[in-house]
């Protein structure tokens, strides 16, 4: 989170960035969590990764997360980081993301804080 200016570059030269689902429920901390909310205000989250590593501990179960991310960011969103892009990928589609320098322009001045 120290690099988002390095990670807004990235995007701009057609890096596409996914974080963990479970970060959307604090799983891994605070920080985290607030940090995942952060980079999808910013329009630079592109997928959501089940980071899968057993059955138990991790398991591969998006529902969660997808529901957080329809509930705090709208089901627009939601459909576009768990549905439209991973389909796009799979199907060779270019996906055309917004700047996020442009993204965070338009946010009303009232939420900058």
């Amino acid at each position: 989170m120290k690099r988002i200016p390095q990670m807004v570059q990235w995007v701009r030269f057609g890096c596409l960035l996914q974080v963990t689902a479970q970060s959307f429920s604090g799983r891994f901390g605070k920080a985290a969590q607030a940090n995942c909310h952060k980079l999808v205000e910013l329009n630079m989250v592109h997928f959501v990764a089940s980071d899968a590593h057993d059955t138990q501990w991790r398991p591969p179960n998006l529902r969660p997360a997808y529901e957080h991310v329809s509930t705090e960011f709208g089901k627009d969103v939601a459909e576009r980081l768990f549905v439209d892009y991973p389909r796009m990928v799979l199907t060779g589609e270019y996906i055309d993301c917004a700047d996020p320098d442009e993204v965070a322009a338009k946010r009303p001045w009232y939420k900058l804080w």
